[in-house]
């Protein structure tokens, strides 16, 4: 039984017969740029009593972003960087937290339901991530809003990405979650 997590070019495949939805090169080039290594985003990544996470929510909300933009300096330039990697760690620690969780129901026998809930998690998230890529596009520079913009692209890729490797593994009749260090 293969258990090893699938490739990227396995998930992008036209010619695989499989419920799991393909994912466009586009997706997965957001899905795998790189994540902060920042102490703000380790900090984040570990715990919700960290730091003040109390403003964050608005910006779970799917792009585009209509705030009034903030004067460009070097310290809103900070500002906006540190605030992008709170929320990349934020959102890894609750995707971690998530993980533990379909990984306890996995143990329990809920496979073919983790299965099926992944896969129309995923079809709802590409289309969310479908429509705001088409709304904002790849720009990444400017102000705070698009950097949140682009912030939200990466990580709703990144979720969609490892939802899609999970699925095809279980799809395979594997575990994937034998190597969970979360």
């Amino acid at each position: 039984m293969n258990t090893t997590q699938p490739p990227a070019s396995q998930i992008i495949r036209p010619d695989v017969v499989s419920s799991v939805p393909a994912l466009s090169p586009l997706l997965i080039a957001h899905a795998t740029k790189s994540l902060p290594t920042s102490s703000l985003f380790l900090e984040a990544a570990r715990s919700s009593d960290a730091l003040d996470e109390s403003d964050l929510p608005r910006w779970e909300e799917d792009p585009p972003y209509m705030d009034s933009e903030p004067d460009s300096t070097l310290q809103e330039e900070r500002f906006t960087q540190n605030l992008i990697d709170v929320m990349l760690g934020r959102r890894m620690r609750l995707s971690n937290e998530s993980k533990v969780q379909r990984e306890r129901r996995f143990a329990e026998g809920d496979h073919k339901l983790i299965f099926a809930e992944l896969v129309d998690d995923l079809k709802e998230q590409i289309a969310r991530w479908s429509a705001a890529i088409d709304i904002v596009g790849s720009r990444v520079s400017g102000g705070r809003n698009n950097r949140m913009a682009a912030c939200w692209l990466q990580w709703r890729a990144r979720e969609i990405y490892d939802f899609a490797r999970e699925a095809l593994v279980l799809e395979n009749g594997g575990n994937p979650y034998h190597n969970n260090s979360t």
